[in-house]
């Protein structure tokens, strides 16, 4: 299969990529993060700017596309850094590859040697990526780092077994009581976004996560006006998809915790959980967690993806760890300077005093 040549294309738009990137998404071990829509939403609401320039590699065994490396370059300061589309809000990273009709080795040999040059680029930087490259190509980077890990909860026995095999019956008798405790005390409903609207639900998700933000002391993503637009105009496309999920806990028809995540191919990601700080004591993120968690096994989803990061509570759920990796090689000087900021910053924020400034979710 790998006596036809090798040839490749590199896109700059996603008109004529659907047909292609969908026949790939059928037959590549991705994440929804690297899915023809989430890419193609990611650029209409945040990408397209005067930045970002897409850099789409496809490539073909003869005229048959086997593999697509959904990257950009995108301008800061004085580099241009090539990366995968979508970040930051990417949390995984990975290639579509049809792994029936191309030898991997055969693929990546061509990738670097004769498709990345090609490119004019100071600084590759494939952040999150998955375990999908082995050790052997590592030589091909300036560094290769392990950064972080997501964690998930793989679904193969009912909720009643995972969940008392998971939690002893202390921990079990507390998360009855959370919610026998908001029970006797108003109405308590789980409900869609439906029941307020897409956009009122939206709304009331961003102002619960920007009061979280000023009380952890760092950025408030939805401070500026222009961020909550593109964050709803990117979520409402996805959603028109059939990716988005959103849930609410009701107390007395008020939403007091909401979550808006992903379904894609049989998996629940979990990615933007916000609550109202005024009913803190009842824990109502925890308490619409747990049903976010028992709704995935009764809808009978493969995977509930937590998706990066080391929050504590994560730990308690998870039954299966997913490395993440950096892979980062400079070319110029200017390459080399964003390089070695970059690790001095990783080192910096591996520090419990400063892992706070660059916290992104609470």
């Amino acid at each position: 299969m790998n006596s036809i040549e090798l040839n490749y294309e590199i896109f700059e738009d996603f008109d004529t990529l659907k047909d292609i990137w969908f026949s790939l998404e059928k037959v590549s071990d991705i994440e929804v993060f690297n899915s023809f829509y989430w890419c193609k939403s990611w650029c209409h609401s945040y990408g397209l700017t005067s930045s970002i320039n897409l850099k789409i590699i496809v490539i073909y065994s003869g005229a048959e596309p086997v593999s697509i490396f959904p990257l950009c370059i995108r301008n800061s300061g004085f580099t241009s850094i090539l990366e995968f589309i979508g970040e930051p809000f990417n949390d995984y990273n990975s290639p579509l590859i049809n792994s029936d009709r191309i030898k991997f080795d055969f693929l990546i040999e061509y990738l670097f040697n004769s498709i990345i040059p090609t490119i004019k680029y100071d600084l590759l930087l494939f952040l999150k990526q998955t375990n999908w490259l082995p050790k052997r190509y590592y030589s091909y980077f300036s560094s290769v780092q392990k950064n972080n890990s997501g964690y998930s909860i793989v679904i193969n026995k009912s909720w009643k077994d995972f969940y008392e095999s998971h939690f002893n019956r202390k921990s079990r008798y507390k998360n009855r009581r959370l919610l026998n405790i908001l029970q006797k005390n108003g109405d308590l409903k789980f409900e869609s976004e439906k029941h307020f609207g897409l956009e009122d639900t939206l709304n009331i998700l961003m102002k619960y996560k920007s009061e979280s933000y000023k009380r952890l002391n760092v950025t408030d993503f939805f401070k500026f006006n222009k961020n909550a637009d593109n964050y709803l105009e990117f979520i409402k496309e996805l959603y028109y998809c059939g990716y988005v999920d959103i849930k609410c806990l009701l107390f007395n028809d008020e939403i007091i915790a909401v979550h808006c995540g992903f379904i894609y191919k049989n998996c629940f990601y979990y990615i933007m959980p916000s609550y109202d700080f005024s009913y803190k004591q009842f824990s109502p993120g925890k308490v619409l967690l747990n049903n976010l968690i028992e709704c995935a096994f009764n809808e009978n989803l493969g995977r509930f993806d937590f998706t990066i990061g080391d929050e504590p509570y994560k730990k308690e759920w998870f039954n299966q760890e997913t490395s993440v990796f950096t892979h980062i090689k400079f070319r110029t000087f200017y390459g080399f300077i964003s390089y070695v900021y970059y690790l001095a910053r990783t080192r910096l924020t591996k520090s419990k005093l400063l892992r706070k400034i660059y916290a992104y979710r609470m």
